[in-house]
């Protein structure tokens, strides 16, 4: 059986193509005369995640499409020129998608504006969502097991495991199968997008139950992450009691957990795949009682 690789972010700047697909952002005629350029523009960001480097090729994509479109010439110089990125964000509509952080961060990147230009707010960091209360995923879980249908309670049943239980959301919980759950000798452990997530001790039942219930396949069902978490909003919403979804605190939930464990600096980092101990004390502030967490964590 071979070995599942992960896409990295030179692979994902390589087959990067908005031209298709339901919701493509250009047409195969534009993507032909701009891609070029915009992979050019993303090359430094090689370094961050997959997801931040999807991030900087949308922005890059929109913006030379948007010259492109007002026939200007298409270079990194002119693309970037400060003139034309707030010519681009002048016309976007009220409501789009806020793509400045990241063109501004482009623009530092390939030196069309200073490197301590100032920019309206920094990229890439959202506000953290508060974590779930232990009786809050409890009754969700509840909830789970609670539903009408087979395929409602094994795919909630997923995204509260893998989310509260394995803090794996989103891209990095989509192809998670049962073949990826495994054992250390510290512990039962899900491997997913080229780390190890230790799985919390509380969720071990729950996984086994998980991997018994969906032996093959994805544990989040055949739908795309995204498509998945639309649904469960529409189980769920609207309910008595029942508190609302969203992937980002039960991940919180997950990281405050290992914080107050035993775990080292090293291990939570690498559980977690956070990138620099700056996000971690961000979680950490959250805590109840700071006191609670046994690390040094210093912004």
């Amino acid at each position: 059986m071979g070995t599942k690789t992960t896409a990295t972010p030179a692979d994902i700047i390589s087959r990067y193509n908005p031209a298709i697909g339901r919701h493509h952002l250009v047409s195969p005629e534009e993507w032909e005369a701009i891609g070029a350029l915009v992979r050019q523009m993303a090359t430094p960001f090689t370094r961050l995640s997959g997801q931040q480097v999807r991030d900087y090729l949308r922005a890059a994509t929109k913006l030379c499409a948007f010259v492109l479109r007002h026939d200007g010439p298409l270079s990194v110089e002119t693309v970037l020129a400060p003139r034309v990125v707030r010519g681009y964000l002048r016309e976007l509509a009220r409501g789009a998608r806020d793509e400045e952080p990241f063109l501004w961060r482009l623009a530092r990147e390939h030196g069309t504006v200073a490197p301590d230009a100032p920019v309206r707010h920094q990229v890439g960091r959202r506000e953290l969502r508060p974590p779930y209360s232990d009786s809050e995923v409890a009754t969700l879980l509840e909830e789970a097991r609670a539903q009408s249908t087979p395929l409602r309670r094994t795919t909630l049943l997923a995204i509260f495991v893998l989310g509260a239980g394995c803090g794996l959301v989103r891209e990095s919980a989509r192809d998670v199968c049962a073949r990826d759950v495994h054992r250390h000798v510290d512990g039962v452990f899900v491997r997913a997008h080229g780390r190890c997530a230790k799985v919390l001790d509380e969720f071990g039942a729950d996984l086994e139950e998980l991997v018994a219930l969906r032996p093959t396949g994805r544990l989040l069902g055949d739908a795309q992450a995204r498509f998945t978490t639309v649904q469960a909003h529409r189980w769920l919403d609207g309910r008595r009691g029942i508190p609302h979804l969203s992937v980002d605190r039960l991940r919180a939930s997950y990281i405050q957990s290992l914080l107050r464990s035993r775990a080292t600096l090293r291990e939570v980092l690498a559980w977690t795949g956070l990138q620099s101990t700056n996000t971690l004390w961000s979680y950490m502030t959250q805590l109840e009682r700071p006191s609670d967490c046994p690390l040094e964590v210093q912004p």
